[in-house]
């Protein structure tokens, strides 16, 4: 659902796309199994389509709202308001 709000590679998400987060964290942590897989910081992308639908059952698992996890994001890197 979401990574520690204080990291870089925090994000929203429902838990549809959680398990592919998860299993790329997973790999990433193990820089054989990436080798073996042909996997580099070029060569990952994965889609979550949807963010974090019922707010009130994100914050009580990640223990901030959906909001204050995008605040802290922005305010680390504001880049993405430049695309709006």
């Amino acid at each position: 659902m979401a990574a520690r709000a204080t990291s870089p590679s925090c994000v929203v998400n429902r838990e549809s796309p959680a398990a592919s987060i998860g299993a790329m964290l997973a790999f990433s942590a193990d820089p054989s199994l990436c080798e073996k897989l042909g996997l580099d910081q070029h060569q990952v992308v994965l889609f979550g389509l949807e963010g974090a639908t019922d707010p009130e059952i994100y914050e009580s698992l990640v223990g901030k709202s959906p909001v204050a996890v995008l605040c802290i994001l922005l305010l680390q890197d504001p880049t993405p308001l430049a695309a709006l």
